[in-house]
């Protein structure tokens, strides 16, 4: 879509509802993926059911100008147009999970979640996951969904209560669902880009130093339950001899030897 075209809707939206600058970004990216979906209505409604190029021109959509609707079907027949509806194809057949947030917005949900945590906390990206991907009844929406949700309930359960932090957690999240697609952040919806979480200077090199400190202290985390297993089978070899010990002296009647004695010694 021209970009003068844009800035015509923003000053349409801007009459209709109070909306700060701050919020222009998103507006456009909402135009722009409004405007893909109303193409994709388009073709399925009035292009794909038809094979002539006069059936096509015939059947215009009323709310389309005749004139665009004439460039649209040339695009679509064109090669380009036809590269590009199968690399969509594709993209849309390698997307195996879909959510439960219909058209409610993730930032509103993540509102709503923030209002719901005692402490007034954002829910980190597991959680959202975990909320736009369980039906209300409990179950996930999909397999793959529920396979995801499986190994990031897993693999956070393999570490202790108090090392869960957000750093482990998104570490895991990227373990599981894989890294966030360029310009996009998964679970923050449309228009937000890394840029908005991880600030508006990071730059690659300032990421990949990031991504190394986060794998650093999951690595510090991982290496410290390691330590409290260790420390822990440890204390079960002692006590396992300590009560191997005490049957000993049992059987042999030293343990009972030893009563009148201690007794004797507190009269």
């Amino acid at each position: 879509m021209p970009a003068e075209m844009k800035e015509d809707m923003w000053e349409v939206a801007q009459t209709k509802f109070d909306i700060p600058e701050q919020a222009k970004k998103w507006v456009f990216n909402k135009i722009s993926h409004s405007w893909r979906n109303w193409k994709c209505v388009l073709k399925r409604k009035y292009y794909n059911p038809f094979s002539t190029v006069r059936e096509l021109l015939h059947h215009c959509p009323n709310r389309v100008n005749r004139r665009q609707w004439v460039s649209l079907v040339k695009f679509w027949g064109s090669q380009a147009g036809k590269k590009l509806s199968k690399i969509n194809a594709k993209n849309r057949a390698e997307q195996k999970m879909s959510h439960t947030g219909g058209t409610k917005s993730f930032a509103r949900i993540r509102d709503e979640e923030r209002a719901r945590d005692p402490n007034g906390e954002a829910p980190d990206r597991i959680t959202m996951f975990g909320v736009t991907h369980i039906r209300s009844d409990g179950r996930p929406v999909d397999q793959a969904s529920k396979d995801a949700l499986r190994q990031l309930d897993e693999r956070v359960n393999q570490y202790p209560q108090n090392l869960r932090n957000s750093t482990v957690r998104n570490e895991i999240f990227t373990q599981v669902i894989g890294e966030d697609r360029r310009g996009r952040v998964r679970t923050f919806g449309l228009g937000v880009t890394p840029s908005d979480i991880y600030g508006p200077q990071a730059s690659a090199v300032e990421a990949r130093r990031m991504a190394k400190a986060e794998r650093a202290q999951r690595i510090a985390c991982e290496e410290s339950v390691v330590t409290l297993k260790e420390q822990m089978d440890q204390m079960k070899i002692q006590m396992s001899q300590m009560e191997t010990l005490l049957q000993r002296f049992t059987k042999s009647g030293q343990l009972s030897s030893f009563e009148p004695a201690s007794d004797a010694s507190s009269r």
